[in-house]
């Protein structure tokens, strides 16, 4: 051993030995060195960039006890170890390179202080500096784990060195020699430099593949660490976009639009500025939802959008509160005048047609504005009365502007008060069912049927006509229970006369558009006459033209499902809505009714005379049946007969009256050639 230890080749051995117990920890060195290098330029980064974000919060959050709250959620959160506002000195306090133009005081360095903190100081504005502590333990503990795998591959490294070496000998010393220089070039950090070796010895050969194997995995480790932090960031920045904007048009979402025009209102505040909000509901969207599908409308609100978006000013604040619903902040404005005139200027943009997939679309909107100090100090109030003044410009016929006003707020009050008592009504079963007597003209009268009409008996206010609750149950969607229940007692009614031996010819009763729109309002009349064991011709629907004006499919089935059963359906207050000739000849129809107020004009002039001879000429046409509503003169009367028109109800035949009043005429000794006002 000690003539071979003093051999050219056993020198040569012990060198190559001595080589690699050097080399390999250098080696291992590098690559640790360039891992912390990376891990440490992202942490930076990240720091830098969140304590910029919670900056900007502070800042858009100038209210102490909100500062103060905001500090405690980012630590309580995880997301911070600690944070805290300092005064302000003054004084530069970092190189002015760093980001945005920010000032960052920071102490991060691995392994110098126990705390495993990293602070960051950076200004808030005139509420002082920012003070942020981010924890430096994950970062800490991922730098532990790759010097514990670097070691161990070391380790494993230098043992096959060393057993690879005691075997081959002087065989490997050339072979070695290269291998350790490739060793030194990688231990000076370069990672690229390959380890394989062209080398005639499959000894040599083998080892300088483990060796590349081993290189390659470390370089693929610092990459895959490397992903994983882009990922991470990618991650945030995707959560921060969720939470704060809206994922469909790009625009502020509910929650940034809170915090972006509390901090607006505060400055407005601050500065004694008028602010203005703006509320905006589209018209009919749902139509287009209906009609056309989801994805032509999330198209449809992407181009409003874009389109409101390069409308409005910089320093004005567009969000999406969701659904059609947008909301709009004007700061710094002179008076309510600059507000209704960027409203009108909104209104228009939005009329603009709208051309998705080769189809040309319109729409409209309707806008509330509510003032700032005038109407309200707080966001919350602002906008309940821009949404109170919304619903009164969609009442004004929508495609509307309405400014906020006391007078809407004791309407709206009012109308929720009627919309809870009418809930209530419902529960309480508080309404009731007059019948208007409807008359063929002979000598005398005969009479062929009735109209039900529904009445409210409430509890402190008497007796109420639909005009004081039919719209806001319209609107609220109680039309619905409340039809049914008229149609249900309706049928009870007629079952009840029958039962005592009376014949009614049938009862009118009038049913909305929103009832008709319900999938199985079909089957639920069908199911309300076989219960009370009626026939189809005992009750007749009475609709508004608007239905025709509905695209709705479950309308047209259900009408053409009735008229399948065999019930009767009248086009009630014809005349006053938009219905064309075509469409009515497609609704399967048997009556029309001729609106009242054009009965009241037959006496006033030729041209209310000339539409009442016209919608008879076209019933008697289109082989419809014709009657008469509102007549309360017998010159009206005489008129309608010479016209043709011989069905007619009205005050000169009977008012409404109760079930019990209209059984009695429903008697025969009843019948009399007296007209029936009561």
């Amino acid at each position: 051993m000690k003539r071979f230890a003093q051999s050219f080749a056993g020198r040569l051995l012990i060198a190559l030995m001595a080589i690699q117990l050097l080399v390999s920890p250098v080696a291992l060195w590098g690559v640790y060195r360039l891992i912390e290098s990376e891990l440490h330029d992202r942490f930076i980064d990240y720091s830098r960039r969140e304590a910029a974000q919670y900056s900007h919060m502070v800042v858009a959050n100038p209210d102490p006890a909100g500062i103060a709250a905001l500090l405690d959620d980012l630590v309580l959160s995880g997301a911070l170890c600690s944070a805290s506002m300092v005064a302000v000195n003054g004084k530069a306090t970092g190189p002015a390179s760093t980001c945005a133009g920010n000032v960052f005081v920071e102490d991060f360095k691995f392994g110098e202080h126990g705390d495993d903190t990293y602070s960051v100081q950076i200004r808030a504005g005139k509420a002082g500096n920012l003070q942020l502590g981010f924890d430096e333990a994950p970062v800490n503990a991922r730098l532990a784990e790759i010097a514990r795998s670097l070691l161990y591959a070391g380790a494993a490294w230098i043992t096959v060195v060393l057993a690879l070496a005691a075997v081959v000998g002087v065989r490997l010393s050339r072979s070695l020699k290269h291998l350790s220089h490739s060793a030194r070039v990688v231990a000076a950090g370069g990672v690229t430099e390959t380890l394989l070796l062209n080398s005639p010895i499959s000894e040599v050969a083998s080892l300088s593949r483990d060796l590349e194997s081993m290189r390659i995995s470390l370089v693929q480790g610092a990459q895959e660490l490397r992903e994983m932090n882009l990922q991470l960031l990618s991650a945030r920045d995707e959560a921060n976009r969720a939470a704060y904007f809206d994922a469909l048009t790009g625009l502020p979402n509910r929650t940034l639009f809170r915090f972006r025009a509390e901090a607006l209102i505060a400055q407005a505040r601050r500065m004694k500025n008028c602010l203005a909000f703006l509320f905006i509901d589209l018209d009919r969207f749902k139509h287009v939802n209906d009609s056309l599908g989801h994805l032509v409308g999330d198209e449809l609100l992407k181009a409003l959008a874009t389109r409101l978006g390069k409308t409005l000013r910089e320093s004005d604040l567009i969000a999406r509160l969701g659904g059609d619903e947008f909301a709009i902040v004007l700061p710094n404005i002179t008076s309510l005048d600059d507000a209704r005139r960027i409203a009108a200027k909104v209104l228009a943009v939005i009329e603009r047609p709208i051309n998705i997939d080769g189809r040309e679309l319109h729409i409209s909107a309707s806008i509330g504005i509510s003032a700032f100090p005038q109407d309200g100090a707080e966001l919350q109030t602002l906008v309940k009365q821009a949404d109170i003044a919304m619903y009164k410009a969609k009442d004004s016929g929508r495609n509307n502007v309405r400014v906020f006003s006391a007078d809407m707020a004791h309407e709206a009050e009012a109308r929720m008060r009627t919309e809870n008592e009418l809930r209530a009504a419902l529960r309480n079963n508080e309404f009731v069912l007059h019948y208007q007597p409807q008359y063929r003209e002979g000598n005398p009268p005969e009479l062929i049927g009735a109209e039900a009409l529904i009445r409210w008996q409430h509890p402190t206010r008497g007796l109420l006509s639909p005009f004081y609750f039919i719209a806001v149950a319209e609107d609220t969607g109680l039309i619905v229970p409340v039809g049914q229940w008229v149609l249900g007692e309706t049928c009870r009614q007629i079952s009840a006369w029958r039962d005592e031996g009376f014949t009614i010819f049938r009862v009118a009763v009038n049913v909305s558009v929103t009832q008709l729109k319900q999938a199985d309002f079909a089957v639920q009349v069908r199911r309300l006459l076989e219960s009370f064991d009626l026939t189809p011709d005992a009750i007749e629907i009475e609709i508004t033209e608007s239905v025709m004006l509905e695209p709705h499919e479950n309308i047209v089935d259900n009408l053409n499902d009735l008229k399948a059963l065999g019930v009767h359906m009248t086009i009630d207050d014809f005349g006053t809505g938009f219905s064309g000739l075509a469409t009515l000849t497609r609704m399967p129809v048997h009556k029309i009714k001729i609106d009242q107020s054009f009965v009241h004009d037959m006496s006033g002039g030729a041209l209310g005379a000339a539409i009442v001879r016209t919608t008879i000429a076209l019933a008697k046409n289109l082989s419809l049946e014709i009657i008469a509503e509102g007549v309360e003169t017998t010159e009206q009367r005489d008129m309608l007969i010479q016209m043709g028109c011989n069905n007619m109800q009205g005050y000169l035949y009977s008012r409404p009256i109760s079930a019990s009043a209209l059984a009695a005429l429903l008697r025969p000794s009843s019948q009399s050639t007296e007209y029936l006002a009561v």
